[in-house]
């Protein structure tokens, strides 16, 4: 239920609630001792506020520039907010590190191996070529 007593101010209550005439009564009482005028001007009448009076050309507009700290913290916490969500998954990123590592040793070993077995054979071959050639 909502109880206006003035212009631009209401109280909003509960259906049915017994608050609503003890504080109409109290706001009455403030306004004909004008205590809630000077309540109403101290927390709602600024004078720093823009009305639609003011000259629009005293009004700088908002350009990219005025949000780039903005822009900047936003950034900066996204990558904090990524590198916290990868934490957990750094140990099986290692590991899976670590076994591509040893899947490359393994390969340019089982390559190593290779060629020394395939200059072995050719050397075995050779030999049976040509009686001179010694094996090694």
């Amino acid at each position: 239920m909502l109880k206006t007593n003035a212009v631009n101010f209401g109280q909003v209550f509960p259906k049915g609630s017994q608050l609503v005439p003890d504080i109409s009564r109290e706001i009455a009482r403030l306004r004909e001792s004008g205590k809630l005028e000077l309540l109403e001007n101290a927390w709602f009448k600024s004078q720093t506020s823009l009305t639609f009076k003011d000259n629009a050309d005293d009004v700088n507009p908002l350009t990219l520039r005025n949000f780039g700290g903005l822009f900047l913290i936003s950034g900066v916490l996204s990558v904090v907010a990524f590198l916290i969500f990868q934490i957990p998954l750094l140990p099986q990123y290692l590991h899976s590190l670590r076994n591509w590592m040893m899947n490359r040793v393994m390969v340019w070993r089982q390559v190593h191996l290779f060629v020394k077995n395939f200059r072995r054979m050719r050397t075995v071959q050779s030999a049976a070529v040509h009686p001179q050639v010694q094996l090694t």
